[in-house]
């Protein structure tokens, strides 16, 4: 009788779990499981078909956050049941070429199309505001069309969308983040139509009635600015390479940062502007009438480059000074000068040659630490095989801190912003919160420059041979390079790899490699380029990295070249595979107010890389979250392995394999109740 029972028993169990595990019950997880779907309560929680043209279901009412990240999806329609978008939910698709948001949703969420890289054209039918990051990194998109009651656009909304030359704002438009179009180097217009905040001129963004300049974009190369314009915002001319630019008479403030990240051949102020503040920029020559209120602090501040009523205080010096011309005019020149005739000994120069023959004991022309790219420290003679073994560092002694003046901190034998050949190149190990690495057992710096080659092909070496190799290539091909301890790339080299449209990779060894796509190149005065990278150690002050870190593991990272980048370029760091999964956010460090901003996130890959875009160099802070600082010792050396890679789909979820158990079981209680019967009859 016991064994009926006990045969029975497993029947029912085994039954039970069957149509527990077909029977999707509450959790509504099969609604379409045939088509890759995975749906919850109306809402697209994943997709993992195999088809790559995706027709969201009539019915849905909502796409979750990341449902599509990553995917291979070519095209996606997205019916009008659908209400809402969530945040990055279709980040990353990089095959995706088209999307149409339709007028029925009424939100999406932040970085919803981020790195979407092959989409072309955007329409976006919905009045909901375009979300921060919502087109960020589509570097293929070229065509917008907004509705006309779309409401906002967010933080870099369209960041490093550099095949975008143009956009109009919809009439209905009220908020524009000041930096939705960074990285957009090919934008030459911001059109606004009948908008009551927002006007364009010259195809510059403005408040109403042009009373401030918000936005000039950032592909242009020339501009004229509203003859009513009051004030320059901040962000408004970031990243720009304009020759000339000159205020109307009515510019009265030029705010914070108006000018940074850009490069200014000229400006010329008024007499009317009574505020400038803080800017961090590359201007060669600022004009200034001398009745404007800001002409002191401009001339104690920028007092090299400052023109006051047309007379030059400290003149910029000539790229040839005329060896015959007298520096001090008020000593009679030396018709023979002899350089060993100095009256003072203590002005002498180590190479007589470039010295200027004139009897003045002054340096007449003083030094720019912007036209120098080779550091002057001398400390380790081999880091620069091009510096002059005999310098004497002290020979500047205007030398600006950071400029390689000074070891350890953005330049000098770190190879920072002095531009070092080699050496540039250095991970100091993990330094949540500290940059200091004296002692440290992980620091691996490369000290030694070599001879730059094409990947796998050694015999192709220097940049004249490889040079060559590019010029007979196809274009748009992919040139990798080793750069063999080196970090600068000639202009000629970029030059190529604009008209011929390719995409150059440069190793840089230990984990560091630049992609760079000639696309992205937009100006036509390249010049060598510094693409030094140094993990670990940089200007930002501990105290500000600690803020942005908290107890998260974090890293400084200082990039050598100087200022703004005639591109955008793609920077990829390995922090090591205990970071796998985990999000690494990264800050800009803004010396002019000494604040820290942030940029961009991204998710560390399986095998530690992660990957950012830029358009300037200075210093930043990458932060890995939900990494305890505790397990510094880990990030950057590899040496931990975490497996936080996102899955794909469900998968084996706890309910089916407890149901496997209890079937087991019941098909184990019918076996042996059969064969105790069997025996009981024999």
């Amino acid at each position: 009788m016991m064994k009926r029972i006990k045969g029975k028993i497993g029947v029912i169990l085994v039954v039970a779990m069957l149509f527990v595990m077909i029977y999707p019950g509450q959790s509504g997880e099969a609604a379409d499981e045939s088509n890759g779907f995975y749906i919850e309560d109306g809402v697209i929680k994943d997709y993992v078909g195999a088809e790559n043209a995706v027709a969201i279901p009539d019915g849905i009412t909502a796409i979750g956050d990341a449902a599509f990240q990553g995917t291979s999806i070519t095209s996606v329609s997205i019916p009008a049941s659908v209400t809402s978008i969530g945040a990055y939910a279709f980040a990353n698709c990089a095959s995706l070429s088209s999307v149409t948001v339709p007028a029925s949703v009424g939100s999406v969420g932040t970085g919803a199309f981020n790195g979407c890289t092959s989409l072309g054209s955007v329409s976006w039918e919905t009045n909901a505001g375009i979300p921060d990051n919502a087109f960020a990194e589509c570097r293929g998109l070229t065509g917008v069309s907004i509705s006309t009651g779309m409401t906002s656009i967010g933080s870099e909304a369209f960041k490093n969308c550099s095949s975008l030359a143009s956009i109009a704002i919809p009439s209905a438009t009220s908020s524009i983040a000041a930096n939705a179009f960074d990285g957009c180097v090919a934008m030459t217009a911001i059109n606004v139509e009948n908008n009551a905040f927002y006007m364009s001129h010259d195809g510059a963004l403005y408040t109403t009635g042009g009373v401030a300049l918000v936005r000039c974009p950032q592909g242009k190369t020339s501009i004229s600015i509203y003859g009513g314009t009051q004030s320059i915002e901040s962000n408004a001319f970031y990243g720009c390479n304009i020759g000339t630019v000159e205020l109307p008479d009515s510019v009265t403030t030029v705010k914070l940062n108006a000018f940074s990240g850009s490069e200014i051949q000229t400006l010329k102020l008024k007499a009317a502007v009574s505020v400038f503040e803080s800017q961090a920029f590359t201007i060669h020559r600022i004009e200034v009438p001398g009745a404007a209120p800001v002409t002191p602090a401009l001339v104690a501040e920028y007092g090299e480059i400052v023109v006051v009523d047309g007379a030059v205080p400290n003149p910029p010096p000539t790229e040839n000074p005329n060896p015959s011309e007298n520096p001090n005019p008020s000593e009679k020149p030396s018709e023979n000068p002899d350089p060993t005739q100095n009256p003072d000994p203590s002005t002498e120069k180590p190479d007589p040659s470039t010295e200027d023959p004139g009897p003045s004991t002054e340096d007449p022309e003083p030094s720019k630490p912007t036209e120098n790219p080779i550091p002057t420290d001398t400390t380790n003679p081999t880091t620069n095989p091009t510096t002059n073994p005999t310098q004497n560092p002290t020979q500047n002694p205007t030398q600006v801190p950071g400029t390689g003046s000074q070891p350890g901190a953005a330049g000098g034998n770190a190879g920072g912003s002095g531009g070092s050949t080699g050496g540039a190149v250095s991970k100091p190990g993990a330094t949540g919160g500290s940059s200091s690495v004296k002692g440290s057992s992980s620091v691996k710096t490369m000290t030694t420059a070599g001879i730059p080659y094409i990947a796998g092909q050694k015999d192709i070496k220097g940049w004249d041979n490889i040079q060559k190799e590019m010029s007979a290539s196809k274009n748009k091909e992919t040139i990798h390079i080793n750069m063999n301890g080196t970090t600068i790339v000639p202009k000629e080299a970029l030059d190529t790899v604009k008209k011929k449209e390719l995409v150059l990779v440069l190793d840089l060894g230990d984990g560091i490699t630049w992609t760079l796509y000639g696309t992205d190149i937009v100006s036509d005065e390249l010049k060598d380029t510094d693409f030094g990278v140094t993990l670990g150690i940089g200007e930002v002050p501990e105290a500000l990295q600690k803020d942005v870190a908290g107890e998260s593991a974090s890293t400084k990272m200082h990039l050598a070249g100087s200022g703004v980048f005639p591109f955008t370029a793609i920077l990829k760091v390995n922090l090591g595979r205990v970071s796998a999964g985990h999000t690494a956010k990264l800050y800009y460090y803004n010396p002019s107010d000494k604040k820290m901003e942030y940029i961009d996130q991204q998710t560390v890959k399986d095998s530690g890389d992660v990957s950012f875009s830029f358009a300037h160099a200075s210093d930043y802070v990458i932060v890995v979250d939900g990494l305890a600082a505790s397990e510094n010792d880990l990030l950057l050396l590899g040496t931990g392995v975490k497996d936080s890679t996102p899955k794909t789909g469900p998968g084996l979820n706890a309910k089916y394999i407890l149901c496997l158990g209890v079937m087991l079981l019941g098909v184990y209680m019918i076996l042996s109740s059969r064969n105790e019967r069997r025996r009981r009859i024999a």
